[in-house]
């Protein structure tokens, strides 16, 4: 029985080399991102387009981080500060450089990000003003791994530039997660 097993997860595993990125392929993908003192989670949809090499990507990401506010270069507030951001970014896979069942992909596109602090213990009227609707630029790149052609695992690093942002303008975070190909 243990060799019957052995012997159809090999030949079920085998199956997943023969999975190839097609025109047309829709995927979601669902990430856990590790940042400097906070955490992002981040949902994407990808679609690809022409041919099995370019494509398109739509991100949600919620980041959550720890910030401090100092006044006057002594006092300082703890407190939080959360990002909702919104990207479209499209996408190139280099399939042709990398052996399946990896596949890499870099990605390049716009961003829209909604900002604010959170939690701080400030004196009445001491918040500072900042600029909550930000527009940017963000890129990246993310490593699949095909586990079965319709499920793989993924990693990464992004790379996110909110242009006037008075917060947080540079974000540089890795991400893990699984990918729903489809």
């Amino acid at each position: 029985m243990k060799n019957i097993l052995l012997f159809l997860f090999g030949l079920f595993y085998a199956t997943t080399f023969a999975q190839t990125h097609y025109a047309g392929q829709y995927s979601l993908g669902l990430n856990y991102g590790f940042v400097n003192s906070g955490t992002n989670y981040n949902i994407n949809v990808q679609k690809l387009i022409g041919n099995k090499f370019f494509g398109m990507r739509a991100d949600l990401d919620l980041l959550k981080q720890d910030y401090s506010l100092a006044f006057f270069g002594a006092t300082k507030y703890q407190g939080n500060f959360n990002s909702k951001r919104v990207g479209i970014a499209a996408t190139y896979s280099l399939e042709k450089v990398i052996p399946h069942p990896f596949y890499l992909q870099l990605y390049i596109g716009g961003i829209y990000s909604n900002e604010d602090l959170k939690n701080f213990d400030l004196p009445e009227g001491a918040m500072p003003s900042y600029n909550r609707n930000n527009f940017g630029a963000y890129g990246g790149t993310e490593l699949e791994f095909v586990l079965f052609p319709a499920l793989s695992f993924t990693g990464g690093l992004k790379y996110q530039n909110i242009f006037k942002s008075t917060i947080d303008k540079e974000i540089i975070f890795g991400q893990v997660g699984i990918k729903i190909n489809f």
